[in-house]
């Protein structure tokens, strides 16, 4: 089965620790959320990965208000937790510093890409 056929690309397969030749169950991919902090909303990702992620990869967390222009620097997100787990992976919680109350729209997501 190619990366098309089950529908996630195989780089960020191996960065989250799934099969590349297995359909994926949703509970395995990234998901976000609204999370409330000091009566404000803000946009939040969790991710699941290998503990201490892979060395070969860089780990990107990027906010867009368009879907086209993605910022992924450090300053535009807080890591509010990696919590390793029992099966070998951690879960990580990334926030976007921006609260929903001060944008329209907005937008997160996860990035991976080769250390080198």
């Amino acid at each position: 089965m190619t990366s098309v056929e089950c529908g996630f690309v195989t780089l960020m397969e191996y960065a989250l620790g799934l099969e590349p030749k297995q359909r994926d169950a949703a509970s395995q991919l990234p998901v976000h959320s609204l999370q409330t902090s000091g009566g404000f909303k803000y946009l939040t990702l969790t991710y699941r990965r290998p503990i201490d992620g892979r060395p070969d990869l860089i780990y990107l967390v990027g906010v867009s208000g368009d879907l086209i222009d993605w910022n992924d620097s450090p300053s535009v997100t807080t890591l509010l937790s990696v919590t390793p787990g029992s099966d070998g992976k951690e879960t990580v919680i990334v926030r976007d510093n921006v609260s929903t109350a001060n944008q329209s729209g907005h937008f997160i997501r996860l990035m991976a890409r080769t250390a080198n």
